[in-house]
């Protein structure tokens, strides 16, 4: 058989049905080297020269291989629980000034909105939202979130200013499914809106699943966020954008969705009210009155409405505007027919722009067709009630071709515009226009292509349709048979029928009829159709229902024509052959790594490496691009695919070259990421051929079918390379119900099987159906024929040996079941005996089916063997077993798997390697989900053959090194000779024990028990479980534990360690399960199952001692060690401490060799004195005091510890090189490492802890090297202070700390029937099981140095050292720090959390300690209870909402094992603090110090007591030295006694204890973990996060230590005074009724948390300059978490509220600028808002006061205290200023503002001078004589005057005049 394969495979590596096998052999190492000599050659002739090696047709690759032939459904797209969390933190930059923000949540149909913040443009929500929903995965991803900012008025939300829109499937592509902390670009949402970003919005978006705990973001928030203008101005914001792009290259464009006509439609109207319409109207029947809906970011239009049209024609264009890359990327296209009521969607159809579009430098716009899409849903023909309705929408897999839409899209860059670090910006699209038709020219040529199918056998039919005719049906796009419409209703209608060929049916001298002639249907066999004749299956044993065609296998056929798109289909094959080609090179790689062989392995990815490179060059050269009939898209696509697979094929070429030993791990992960990129470029954007379906047709009515991709049977002559994966190869398709009917119970049931050769290809082509036929088949047709004959059908024996399963599914009520299993094999079947009561039967059986005949050749049998069917069925009593499911009370199905047999030819030798068929592990499945594994193989026996050569084959012990790895031989039962003979020679079948010579060797092994105690046992059959027993079973033998006396007073075993000795195969993989039994002994000796439990896999029980020389390999450290101050950072030489510090250590400790305490003071001493005179700079010595001088060390609390904690997990998280960034994953990313390593070594210069980390003295400052400026001050303050590790995870899940579960295993008891594929154990569950197996061969090897898994003398037991599991008291603290991301409980989305504690029965109602309306509480409380393990061991911490009327609401709950905790190795009672101290906020926590506990582990781990050499600070463990550093040295001698260098010493040892091998293990370090909250009414659906810890100290000890205080810290009431002295250049915003000259009535405003809070100076009445004058006092009274930098706010939400909220704001203080009106509303003129953390230096004269730019210097007014100088008030735009303002601002205490009072505005004490104004600052009203004085006087002075004596004159020129006359007439007259 060797022989043959490796003549077979020399041919090809993937061909046709002939070279199937090839994908059997790998490449051997020796032929590696020389498998390609040019990598230029051609790939044709380069497959050809492969030389494989012989690998064992049973290996797993040639199992996937053969079952790869097994065409399964795909999976159903079930709903699904998910939850989409949003956060909203703050908004910046946000366009206007004096705004009332509040954002609106938009997630599909559900609407929520954030709180209002008043008069400000930054402001701070940090709120948090979550969404919930029950629906499947696809429906959920095309879910758009949408953000809008609006501007709160008084009574509406008023009017919309900026919005986001963000597609969910966006944020499922980021890493996590999550974004975190990232800032998004708000674009304006008016119609003619600016195109100008509006303002950035920081957010958190999250997707999580069942089962998905949501996801910890890798990297915090980006350092540069601390300056977020600064980090605008640098281009470092972190923005929400597509994955792979850029923050700065997005465009704006327009999108055009051209529709240009449809083809194929349904008829949606035919029915009764058609009849009805067509009666009243005499109108035709409305067949479909179609238009199409496309929707985009939000914004959805439609076209036109085509009247009665099954091909309608629109021709219109539809436009959107957006910036690309958007993160709103899919366009939805949804056929829709106009109905009165509700429209009916035909068919959708998506279309991803990052799909038809390419982002890099060599990328192009999104551009697709125009080409034809093809609609898919549910069945074509017509019914009233459709329950397939859904599939229209995409809501599962379509089961019918429902037409196809001709659509194209072109993209239209904006001219002359270029958004720069932008967002969506939707813009509404233009009138929906007409656009000519598209060109013939323009489309593919349409061609004829035929789609050939015959059926060779069809089996497994459901035993419902046994006395019914079946039909089965082969359809390409329209081209079906129409069975179920009325045809009276089809009248008219025109039909499109191409699937028939007309050609004779029988040839003159053919009389052989194709079928049954009382089956013969004249309308159908009267040509050559899609469909076959129909037939009834028949049965031999009741169990298998097949269809015997006999000879003639029928052919159907399907002609038809369509558009040549097959250039499309062989590119996506192409891809296909090179992701096949590398992943199994990568599967052989990872297998060799997995048994150790490295040699293998790196020759093996060498050779893969280097084949892909020159696979890829072919692939490139051969890439299909008609250069006629192509798009656009299909010209860059295949631009881009060749620049991709030439990168490629450079990146394999590296790979090669650089490959080591060292290197190979990241170069399989490289490996990963090409395959990843080579599977993308099989993803077609544009429509292809339509996809193929069979359908199954009983009485007219299509029951079952199986939808393919049409490319995976395309042929073409022009490569293999572009052939489908099953064209013309012989392949087992498996039939399915349709729609919601195939999901759950109702779709285990198999419909039907059936073994197909399929072909699709041109109809020129079509005589390469018949070349490619499976040997032995041939037509005596020229042309095509009708049927195929089979000329040749052999006779074989078929056995199968059934040893045993494993996990089997429960069925019964008892959680058992009575599994027997039946192996169908064609029409035949057989079954095995029934083993009662059991999930893992064994059933050692050979069953035999003699005379099976099967139509192909030998040779071809060999290398395509037939697929075996292996059913599991749980046997009933009530009906006696018929294979069949039967809910009536028949037998249940558990469970399905495939397989195939070895075949062994008549000329071939029984022989190894070869044979006989290894035992294989074959995994079953019922649905979607995993039901178990089998035991088994298979053979099948050309006959004849001579039963001697099996028959001494077979009971012949074969040599160890002939089997196959660890497989060595017989078991401890054999069969007789006679009965293997008998076998062998009898016709019918017979039922024998499987041979020893198949079955493995089997040796002697010892399992030992240890029987611990049994926990949270249910009611059963409504009594308690008193009297519980536990039986261990395994390969038959059981070992029974002692029954407890009464379990509800101790649930422990009084004997707890037990052994038994059983035969156990020496190879692990066929190592038979152990089931675990749990009975409850009652009365009258009577005993009750009360559940069980099955352990799959041995492996993680098995011991192995490990001998001397195993440890002495281990990778050892330098014996001289310095233990650096931190757990997580790895120990460094003293030559490296030397190094740095100049051979300082090592000079002092020689001289100082004194071990008396006045030495090790001197040492101190000296260390400190010469340290101090090491050269540094002296801004780093006087930065580190000013630091160390801002630390207030006596306020210090625990807090303080846990924010410094915080703070540097951020800071390390952030900065380049982090975790966030790292390119190799950590071991465990639960844990939080803060060292800083160089080459591998942490150095205590390049560290962030130092010297003054280790207390409150900060004499060692002079020899810390500092951090960049670049770091904040707060992180500068904080890494002084010591800290402890949070985990974000459960303690528990932690890979170091093993689960505490290293010696004490729980197992869980089930009960009951599993029903659903996926249904919750939980319910399930009726107890657990605390115990631990040890397996190990008997006799042990007694010369092995080892220890056993508690830690003790393997040589004494496998559980010696074991602590008694007697009653003991312990004190159990329960410290709650805080929760996160709470899920929302009320309908305000808040809640109102507090806690629950269920300790046993015990239960502590923390309910008067409720948070009103917070979903991240603070809780600090610490809950202390003094329990006994075992009976009060299981701790429940529930979170529940408060409610005032209603019951209270569970958040949810976190369950912890405390008894786990109390007895692991792992010290997890009390957290191992960082370093030792003996007060202060770091004080020494648990009962016993650090030497003490060294001591006792020593003594438990058999190694000398630890020697101290305190002068040298060294301690010597397991003769490894470690050492403390020099500046932790100096600290201690300066602050402490010798004592206390003691005990850093031990705690440095217990901080490495893992290495101390090997008792050694990781101890738990103080520590906060990070719980997950789950609620029972939603399963595997996390609620939000607990920060926790847990300290327990036993009471036998006479002294507990005091708990840790961590009430939540009370905020600091503060007092700003703020002293308005002047302002200036004051935009003037009025003008003068009377003189027009500009003038404002300015007065300012000032306030810190919110306007309603606000306080005003007077008004500066008519300033004509801008300048006004003050001298106004604020005092703004607040209180403030200094931790936080956050002010504290208590007030009520609403009138209705009962509580008030807690709101925490950034501490900003906002001084606006306002011009008084007496009328109208005030005018709002400028602003300026500033943090008092960061607040900018002000500016020391008028002069100088300018804009505030990033680099401005800022202080820290909680440091400074006092500040004076002019700041810039800004205007709405944000660039220019509107006034500027000179102020004083003074922040004291509440206790130093009581001791300097002073009064508000200018009143006393300490009153201000009133400001000296000019005169024109007044009121008009209140002094009208002013006023006219100022308005007439003052102004028009010289007017008067002239206007005065002008009228002088005047009055004396008329006098002159009027007298004169009278005058000269006295004159005259002498009177």
């Amino acid at each position: 058989m060797a022989l043959s394969l490796a003549k077979m495979l020399k041919k090809t590596v993937r061909g046709d049905s002939a070279s199937n096998v090839s994908q059997v052999a790998t490449f051997s190492t020796a032929d590696s080297a020389t498998e390609m000599s040019d990598e230029s050659t051609d790939t044709s002739s380069t497959l050809e020269n492969v030389e494989p090696e012989f690998l064992h047709p049973y290996s797993t690759k040639c199992k996937q291989t053969c079952l790869e032939r097994v065409i399964r459904p795909s999976k159903h797209n079930y709903p699904q629980d998910f939850q989409v969390s949003i956060s909203i933190i703050e908004i910046r930059k946000l366009q206007g000034l004096n705004l009332n923000p509040m954002v609106e949540i938009h997630v599909g149909d559900v609407k929520k909105k954030t709180s209002s913040k008043e008069s400000t443009n930054c402001p701070f929500f940090d709120e948090y939202f979550v969404f919930d929903y029950h629906l499947p995965k696809q429906s959920v991803l095309e879910k758009i979130v949408t953000f809008t900012v609006f501007s709160v008025a008084t009574f509406t939300k008023g009017k919309p200013l900026c919005q986001l829109k963000v597609e969910l499937a966006a944020i499922y592509a980021f890493p996590g499914h999550q974004v975190y902390h990232k800032w998004a670009p708000l674009m304006s949402c008016d119609d003619q809106g600016s195109e100008d970003i509006q303002g950035y919005m920081k957010v958190d978006i999250a997707i999580t699943g069942k089962d998905s705990a949501r996801p910890t973001a890798d990297v915090c928030q980006n350092s540069a966020d601390e300056n977020f203008d600064k980090a605008c101005e640098r281009k470092t914001l972190n923005l929400l954008l597509p994955p792979g792009c850029g923050q700065f290259d997005r465009q704006k464009a327009k999108i055009h969705v051209k529709i240009y006509k449809a083809e194929d439609l349904p008829f949606m109207n035919i029915g009764i009210l058609a009849n009805m319409k067509k009666a009243f109207t005499g109108e035709k029947p409305d067949l479909v009155d179609p238009y199409v809906q496309v929707s985009f970011a939000g914004v959805m239009y439609k076209t036109s409405v085509k009247k009665g049209q099954c091909s309608p024609v629109w021709n219109e264009q539809l436009t959107f505007t957006e910036a690309l890359p958007a993160l709103c990327s899919t366009i939805n296209i949804k056929l829709k027919d106009k109905a009165s009521v509700t429209d009916d969607v035909i068919g959708i159809y998506h279309i991803d722009l990052m799909e038809i579009s390419n982002t890099g430098t060599t990328g192009f716009l999104p551009t697709f067709g125009p080409c034809w899409v093809n609609l898919y849903g549910s069945k074509r023909e017509v019914n009233v009630l459709n329950e397939h309705r859904a599939l229209n929408s995409s809501q599962g897999e379509g089961i019918a071709y429902r037409g196809r839409l001709l659509v194209a899209v072109s993209t239209e860059p904006v001219s002359g515009f270029t958004i720069v670090d932008e967002t969506s910006a939707n813009e509404p699209a233009d009138e929906i226009t007409r656009i000519p038709a598209v060109p013939e020219a323009v489309l593919p040529k349409k061609g004829d292509f035929l789609l050939a199918g015959a059926v060779l056998e069809a089996t497994m039919i459901n035993p419902k349709y046994k006395n019914q005719a079946i039909q089965f049906e082969l359809s390409i796009g329209n081209l079906e048979q129409t069975f179920e419409a009325p045809e009276d209703q089809l009248k008219g209608v025109t039909l499109r029928r191409e699937s028939v060929i007309k050609i004779p049916v029988f040839d003159s001298h053919d009389k052989t009829p194709l079928i049954d002639s009382q089956q013969i249907d004249p309308g159908v066999c009267s040509e050559f159709t899609n469909i076959s004749a129909p037939r009834t299956p028949k049965t031999n044993d009741k169990r298998v229902y097949s269809i015997n065609y006999g000879v003639e296998k029928p052919c159907l056929y399907v002609q038809t024509r369509l558009e040549d798109t097959t250039a499309r289909m062989h590119s996506q094959n192409l891809s296909d052959y090179l992701a096949e080609y590398l992943s199994n090179g990568i599967a052989d790689v990872k297998s060799f790594l997995s048994y150790g062989d490295m040699e293998k392995a790196v020759t093996r990815l060498t050779a893969v490496a280097k084949r892909f490179a020159v696979l890829c060059i072919s692939c490139s050269n051969i890439w299909s691009i008609h250069p006629n009939s192509s798009t656009k898209l299909d010209r860059e696509r295949g631009r881009v695919c060749k620049l991709k697979l030439e990168n490629l094929s450079s990146k394999a070429r590296t790979i090669r070259n650089t490959l080591t030993y060292n290197t190979i791990k990241t170069k399989i992960r490289q490996c990963l990421e090409m395959l990843t990129e080579v599977r993308a470029l099989a993803e077609e954007p544009q429509g292809t051929f339509p996809d193929v379906f069979i359908w199954m047709i009983v009485g007219g009515k299509r029951v079952a079918y199986f939808r393919l991709l049409a490319r995976d049977i395309l042929y073409t002559p022009e490569t293999e390379l572009k052939n489908g994966k099953w064209c013309s190869k012989l392949n087992t398709i498996l039939l399915r119900l349709p729609g919601k009917k195939s999901a759950g119970a109702g779709g285990w049931q198999m419909q039907a099987q059936l073994s197909m050769i399929l072909w699709l290809g041109c109809l020129e082509d079509k005589e390469s159906f018949l070349e490619n036929l499976p040997p032995g088949y041939r037509s005596r047709y020229a042309d095509i024929p009708r049927s195929l004959t089979c000329s040749c059908e052999d006779v074989y024996q078929f056995r199968a040996h059934l040893y045993q399963a494993r996990a089997l599914i429960g069925s019964d009520n008892s959680g058992l079941s009575d599994p027997y299993a039946v192996v169908k094999f064609g029409e035949h079947s057989v079954v095995t005996k029934t083993i009662y009561e059991t999930l893992s039967p064994t059933w050692n059986q050979m069953l035999l089916i003699n005379n099976i005949s099967l139509p192909y050749t030998a040779e071809y049998m060999k290398i395509n063997p037939p697929i075996i069917t292996i059913e599991l069925y749980d046997e009933d009593n009530i009906v006696a077993p018929t294979g069949i499911l039967n809910k009536s009370g028949g037998p249940e199905f558990l469970g399905r798997t495939f397989a195939f047999p070895l075949v062994k030819l008549s000329t071939d030798k029984y022989e190894g390697p070869t044979f006989p068929a290894l035992l294989q592990w074959w995994h079953i499945r019922r649905g979607q989900s995993p039901s178990g594994e089998l035991l088994a193989s298979f053979e099948l026996f050309q006959k004849p053959f001579d039963p001697t050569e099996i028959y001494q084959l077979l009971l012949t012990p074969q040599p160890e090194k002939k089997r196959r790895k660890n497989a060595l031989g017989g078991l401890p039962f054999e069969v007789a000779p006679q009965d293997i003979a008998a076998a062998l020679s009898s016709e019918q079948e017979a039922i024998t024990p499987i041979p020893g010579s198949i079955r493995p060797v089997y040796s002697k092994h010892r399992i030992e028990v240890m029987f611990w105690g049994v926990r949270e046992l249910k009611k059963l059959q409504f009594m308690s479980v008193n009297r519980p027993r536990v039986d261990v079973e395994c390969a038959g033998h059981v070992i029974s534990s002692v029954p407890i006396t009464d379990a509800n007073v101790n649930p422990n075993f009084s004997v707890t360690v037990m052994h038994t000795d059983v035969e156990l195969p020496d190879d692990e993989t066929y190592c038979p399960p152990i089931t675990i039994r749990c009975v409850d002994c009652r009365n009258f000796g009577r005993f009750v199952l009360v559940g069980t439990h099955t352990i799959r896999s041995l492996q993680k029980y098995l011991y192995h001692p490990k001998s001397k020389d195993s440890f002495d390999n281990l990778h050892i450290k330098s014996p001289s060690k310095l233990i650096e101050g931190t757990a997580s950072e790895p120990t460094i030489s003293r030559q490296a401490v030397t190094s740095k510090f100049g051979n300082l250590v090592q000079s002092t400790i020689l001289q100082n060799t004194s071990s008396t305490s006045s030495g090790l003071k001197n040492l101190g001493q000296e260390i400190a004195s010469k340290t101090a005179r090491t050269p540094l700079r002296r801004s780093q010595s006087q930065v580190q005091r000013d630091e160390l001088d801002e630390i207030d060390w006596s306020s210090l609390d625990w807090w303080s510890k846990y924010y410094a904690s915080v703070d540097k997990l951020e800071h390390e998280r952030g900065k380049p090189g982090g975790r966030g960034e790292s390119d190799e994953p950590a071991d465990d990313p639960a844990i939080i490492t803060y060292s800083v390593k160089e080459n591998g070594v942490t150095s205590i210069f390049s560290e962030k802890k130092e010297a003054a980390d280790y207390g409150e003295g900060h004499e060692l400052n002079d020899i810390v090297v500092h951090e960049n400026n670049d770091v904040s001050r707060r992180h500068s303050m904080f890494k002084h202070i010591q800290t402890l590790k949070i985990y974000d995870r459960e303690l528990e899940a932690v890979k170091e700390f093993e689960g505490f579960a290293e010696w004490l295993h729980t197992f869980n008891f089930y009960r009951g029937k599993k029903i659903a594929d996926e249904e919750d154990e939980e319910s399930r569950l009726v107890g657990k099981f605390k115990g631990c197996l040890q397996i190990y061969k008997n006799p042990p090897d007694l010369s092995a140095q080892d220890v056993n898994i508690v830690g003790g003398d393997p040589k004494m037991g496998m559980f010696s050292g074991m602590p008694a599991n007697s009653p003991v008291k312990v004190l159990v603290r329960i410290y709650i720090v805080l929760g996160k991301e709470l899920h929302p409980a009320d309908m305000n989305g808040k809640a109102d959390p507090y806690l629950i504690i269920k300790l046993g029965q015990k239960v502590i109602n923390d309910i008067d300690n409720y948070v009103p309306k917070n979903l991240n509480p603070i809780f600090g409380r610490c809950f202390e209870q003094e329990v006994t393990f075992p009976m009060e061991s299981q701790l429940c911490i529930q979170v529940m909402d408060w409610d005032m009327f209603s019951k209270n609401d569970l958040i949810g709950e976190t369950k912890i094992d405390l008894e786990n905790r109390y007895y692991s190795r792992h010290r997890a009672t009390c957290g191992l603090n960082n370093l030792y101290h003996s007060s202060g906020y770091n004080a020494w926590r648990d009962r016993q110090k650090p030497s003490l506990i060294l001591a006792k582990l020593c003594t438990e781990a058999r190694i000398d007591p630890p020697h101290y050499r305190l002068h040298q600070s060294k301690v010597t463990v397991a003769n490894r030295e470690f050492y403390l550093k020099p500046a932790l040295v100096s600290y201690i001698f300066k602050n402490y006694d010798a004592s206390h260098m003691e005990e850093n010493l031990a705690l440095e040892v217990l901080k490495h204890w893992s290495e101390v091998k090997p008792a050694g293990c990781a101890l738990v370090p103080e520590h906060v973990e990070t719980r997950s909250l789950y609620s029972p009414e939603k399963p595997g659906v996390e609620q939000g996060k607990l920060q926790m810890w847990i300290d327990m100290f036993p009471l036998d000890a006479p002294s507990v230590p005091k708990p840790v205080d961590i009430s939540p810290r009370k905020p600091i009431a503060y007092e700003l005074r703020v002293t308005i002295w002047n302002a200036d250049e004051v935009i003037l915003e009025e003008d003068d009724f009377f003189t027009g000259e500009k003038s404002s009535d300015i007065y300012i405003k000032g306030f810190l948390t919110g306007p309603s809070e606000s306080q005003s100076t007077d008004v500066h009445y008519r300033s004509l300059t801008g300048e006004g004058n003050f001298n106004w006092r604020f005092i703004l009274p607040f209180d403030y978490l200094l931790a936080e930098q956050k002010i504290v706010m208590k007030k009520k939400e609403s009138i209705f509220s009962w509580d008030e909220t807690e709101v925490k704001l950034p501490a900003k203080l906002t001084l606006q600028v306002w011009d008084a009106d007496h009328i109208s509303a005030d005018d709002f003129l400028g602003s300026f808002s500033e943090e008092l953390t960061r607040f900018p230096r002000g500016a020391k004269s008028m002069e100088r006061c300018d804009l505030i730019t990033p680099d401005m210097p800022t202080v820290n007014l909680f440091k400074q205290k006092r500040i004076k100088g002019w700041w810039p008030f800004l205007q709405e735009n944000r660039t220019m200023m509107a006034g500027k303002v000179e102020a004083e601002i003074e922040l004291l205490t509440a206790e130093e503002a009581e001791q300097r009072p002073v009064g508000e505005g200018r009143n006393s004490p300490e009153p201000l001078d009133k400001p000296n104004r000019p005169d024109t600052s007044f009121i008009w009203f209140l002094n009208p004589l002013k006023s006219m004085n100022y308005l007439f006087c003052k102004r028009f002075k010289k007017v008067f005057i002239r206007l005065a004596v002008f009228i002088m004159v005047t009055l004396l020129v008329v006098l002159l005049v009027y007298n004169i006359p009278r005058y000269a007439a006295k004159r005259i007259v002498g009177a």
